[in-house]
């Protein structure tokens, strides 16, 4: 392994570390309770993992993979806010990580079925020749932002997730409700 690949891999669990303080210091703590989760998690929180279904690129080139084979798990806290981890292919078929954090809004009027969310983080895995695909992939690592639009049924949730000009991911998933 070489010093650069430890440096990239050092950046992303670093950065993973800043999201899950960040996304700690951001939730309120109850008083009301005891115990040492008390105020970092609640009944009404919730596990969620994903798959991805397909890609669509905007420009399609021959090269590139439309089967991400995504598999994500998210913590979402009851104030809206999440914190996430995935795995995939990316478009050129190079394993790649995406940790991140992020907020997640329900859209009125729409008896909580529809939801938009964006989360930012870091990705890893964009390499060799397709390492500049991505902004600011000096070191392995970059720093991305994510829109995404969803749509929940019961605990079933499907998701657009746009990654920037370069086309969408439709996903699919499940949500777990946690009971600390």
């Amino acid at each position: 392994m070489t010093f650069k690949m430890v440096r990239s891999k050092m950046a992303l669990y670093f950065s993973l570390l800043c999201l899950v303080l960040t996304c700690a210091g951001n939730v309120q703590a109850d008083t009301n309770e005891t115990g040492l989760f008390s105020s970092i998690f609640d009944e009404s929180d919730y596990v969620y993992f994903q798959t991805s279904l397909a890609t669509v690129h905007f420009h399609p080139k021959e090269e590139h993979n439309n089967k991400q084979n995504l598999i994500g798990i998210d913590y979402h806290w009851k104030s809206g806010y999440l914190l996430g981890a995935s795995f995939f292919k990316n478009s050129f078929h190079q394993s790649s990580q995406f940790g991140y954090f992020g907020r997640q809004w329900d859209i009125p009027n729409t008896n909580d079925l529809l939801y938009v969310s964006l989360v930012g983080g870091f990705i890893h895995g964009y390499r060799g020749e397709h390492k500049e695909e991505i902004p600011f992939n000096d070191h392995g690592t970059a720093p991305v932002v994510l829109p995404l639009i969803g749509a929940r049924y019961e605990h079933f949730h499907s998701q657009l997730i746009v990654f920037g000009l370069a086309g969408f991911t439709w996903t699919l998933g499940y949500d777990i409700p946690v009971n600390w």
